[in-house]
């Protein structure tokens, strides 16, 4: 991560992807070795930005926090996995538009409910509160809507467990006047297998909404987009080629976008070529708030790995 950005330039996704195979491995080798290992939550600034960002080292996977978003940028696999999370940005050079956040996991935003392409990415948490013995970090940050700049405080509570991660939202209006908002939080998967003869799409995705089971299939066609407005209780994403899942549930019943996001980058010859993808997940709800008053939103992600 330290010398690939998310950018994407130079383009390795592919070798990097490689690289946090090896790297897996062998801190799977390094566990079995101790006479003793104990998962845990650290701080340190991992990728020399002058921020500390939190290294989660559990039984079955690895992850990164940063402040930079509030987001999970880095979540490993430890049994023979790459990096789901290391996600790319729209290049607008390469890719016709650049984007305002890197596609990583709980990526969030939030905007008007009259105009919900006009976003604001949260990008810069601070921290409130690090608790290494019960594996929770609590951050917090201002987003400012509409012209009127209207504040709204968002405290994100993130708690590492064996199983995976949970993260609470409070959304809390500062301002002296109703909010209507649309929040959202994205779980973005990168592509992490690059077989030069692929049979389908590396995910596939499944879900729950009004009690009714929806299999989205594993092969998608460019430019795929699914969306259900409401009415969401369950997200399971299988990596098929890796036959390991990932299983979201919000809360409370939401919106959902499922979206496969192309990425170009220079090809041998120099010239743009598709070189990756990402599965995205965006959750998301329409949230009324009266001046003071504020709302809970909780979404958990639950890593099964693979029985091989």
């Amino acid at each position: 991560n330290m010398i690939n950005c998310n950018t994407g330039l130079p383009q390795l996704q592919e070798r990097r992807q490689g690289a946090f195979r090896l790297l897996n491995d062998a801190e799977k080798f390094i566990r079995d070795s101790l006479k003793k290992w104990n998962p845990g939550l650290l701080t340190y600034d991992y990728n020399g930005d002058g921020r500390n960002e939190y290294i989660a080292q559990m039984e079955r996977f690895s992850a990164i926090l940063s402040c930079a978003g509030g987001q999970v940028f880095s979540f490993n696999a430890v049994k023979g996995g790459a990096d789901y999370a290391a996600g790319l940005s729209k290049n607008e050079y390469f890719d016709g538009k650049s984007d305002r956040y890197q596609r990583a996991f709980f990526s969030d935003r939030i905007s008007c409910a009259a105009d919900e392409e006009d976003y604001v990415s949260l990008s810069d948490y601070v921290e409130r509160k690090f608790d290494y013995r019960r594996n929770e970090v609590q951050l917090e940050t201002v987003a400012c809507l509409s012209r009127e700049q209207l504040p709204v405080l968002v405290r994100k509570n993130i708690d590492f467990n064996s199983s995976g991660i949970v993260v609470q939202y409070i959304l809390k209006n500062c301002s002296d006047r109703e909010i209507n908002a649309v929040f959202s939080s994205e779980i973005n998967f990168s592509q992490t297998r690059f077989e030069r003869n692929p049979s389908g799409f590396q995910y596939g995705v499944e879900l729950i909404q009004n009690e009714n089971r929806i299999q989205l299939e594993g092969e998608k066609p460019s430019g795929f987009k699914y969306r259900k407005s409401s009415g969401v209780s369950v997200v399971l994403v299988k990596d098929v080629k890796e036959k390991r899942s990932f299983v979201i549930e919000p809360n409370e019943n939401c919106g959902l976008e499922s979206s496969l996001e192309e990425f170009m980058r220079p090809g041998h010859d120099g010239s743009p070529c598709l070189s990756s993808t990402s599965l995205c997940q965006r959750l998301f709800w329409n949230i009324r708030l009266d001046a003071g008053r504020e709302v809970e939103k909780t979404v958990s992600l639950t890593y099964v790995p693979s029985k091989k």
